[in-house]
C-alpha cells in the first residue's frame, strides 16, 4: 500500500531536514504525517481483512447449504455407499479449506499486485536510477507466471 511505502521518505526527511537543522516543529509535523499514514494503513488493512472474511464466510455458508441440500437428495443406496463421517468431513472440513483459501486469496494474493504497482509509482516519484531493476523484475515475474 502506498501509505507503507511513504514512511521511509518521511523518516529520511526527519533525519535530513529536521535533525540536521534542529527544527523540532518540522520533526513533529513530519511525525504527525507519519502517524496519519500509519493510521490510514491500519484502517485499510482492517477493512481488507473484514471484507475478505465477509466474502469468504458468505461463500462458505452458501457452499455448505448447497452441499447439505445435495446430500438430502441422496437415496438410501447412495447414503449406504458413502460413510456418514465422509459426508460430515465434506460438509465441514473441505468447505472450511476452501473458505480459508478464499480469505488468504483476498488478503494476500490480491494485495501483492497493488503493493507492486504502488512500489513502481513510488520509485517513479523518487526518480531513482535503479528503476530498471524494478522493471526487469516485474517483467521476469510476469514471464515466469505467464
Amino acid at each position: 500500500m502506498y501509505c507503507n511505502l511513504t514512511l521511509p521518505s518521511y523518516t529520511a526527511d526527519i533525519v535530513d531536514i529536521g535533525i540536521q537543522n534542529t527544527d523540532f516543529n518540522y520533526i513533529i509535523n513530519v511525525g504527525t504525517m507519519m502517524m496519519i499514514m500509519v493510521l490510514i494503513g491500519v484502517l485499510a488493512t482492517i477493512a481488507l481483512s473484514y471484507l475478505s472474511s465477509k466474502v469468504s464466510s458468505a461463500y462458505g455458508r452458501d457452499l455448505r447449504k448447497m452441499t447439505y441440500e445435495k446430500i438430502l437428495k441422496f437415496s438410501n443406496f447412495e447414503l449406504n455407499k458413502i460413510s456418514r463421517s465422509s459426508l460430515i468431513t465434506r460438509n465441514t472440513n473441505d468447505v472450511y479449506q476452501i473458505q480459508t483459501f478464499l480469505a488468504m486469496l483476498f488478503t494476500t494474493i490480491l494485495f501483492a499486485p497493488i503493493l507492486g504497482i504502488g512500489s513502481i509509482i513510488k520509485a517513479l516519484e523518487l526518480g531513482t536510477n535503479l528503476l530498471w531493476i524494478i522493471v526487469v523484475t516485474f517483467i521476469s515475474v510476469v514471464y515466469l507466471l505467464g
